[in-house]
């Protein structure tokens, strides 16, 4: 009888040891989602979807602040970009060398976008979807240079300034100290350029990049 008694005191003890621990264990703190964003990403700048102007590259640095709502999943951004496609047409012209002409025209497009992401999943999660949508400017510069019989002809320059926008869908995922991004983009671009033959400088890119989100 003693024996049983000194083992249920024992065992009560033991009990009510691992009560008082469980209880006083501090909670897992939940992951934070990072504020700020600044991401690097460059890829292929397809204007063929709207006008003649052939492929092209795209940078794109892009600097983003997580409003504080939402777990942070709405993104202020500020973007800055650059692209040049070009075009080269031949054409007949009795008024040169040769009776023919080749002229190559480069459209030089620096541009700022000022907009909204969302990501879909919380930022702090390995893998982020994302949708963004902005407003974009483009300082537009459309420089011609031609040619015939073997000699130049000389080159114009136009330069103009247009607003347009974008429509981004991509994903983010975890790697070292950052991400790994992925995205397209819908550029629209209206223009009015007399030298690249275009009144619709819209097109398609294919991003890659890496963001450092803190």
């Amino acid at each position: 009888m003693h024996r049983l008694l000194t083992l249920f005191v024992l065992v009560s003890t033991a009990a009510l040891a691992q009560e008082e621990v469980t209880r006083t264990e501090p909670a897992a703190p939940a992951p934070v989602s990072p504020s700020f964003e600044v991401s690097l990403k460059g890829g292929v700048h397809l204007p063929q979807i709207a006008n003649p102007l052939t492929t092209s590259f795209d940078l794109v640095l892009k600097v983003g602040y997580g409003l504080p709502l939402l777990q942070r999943r709405l993104q202020l951004f500020l973007d800055l970009g650059y692209t040049q496609p070009s075009v080269t047409v031949t054409g007949s012209d009795a008024r040169v060398p040769g009776g023919t002409f080749t002229a190559t025209t480069t459209l030089r497009d620096l541009s700022t976008t000022l907009g909204l992401c969302f990501f879909i999943l919380e930022p702090s999660r390995p893998l982020v979807p994302y949708v963004a949508a902005g407003a974009r400017v483009h300082f537009l510069s459309a420089e011609t240079d031609g040619s015939a019989g073997g000699a130049t002809f000389g080159g114009w320059r136009e330069t103009d300034t247009r607003f347009g926008g974008i429509f981004a869908a991509g994903a983010g995922y975890r790697l070292g100290p950052g991400r790994v991004l992925a995205e397209l983009t819908l550029n629209v671009l209206p223009v009015d350029q007399r030298l690249t033959g275009a009144s619709n400088a819209s097109s398609l890119s294919l991003l890659l990049g890496y963001g450092l989100f803190f």
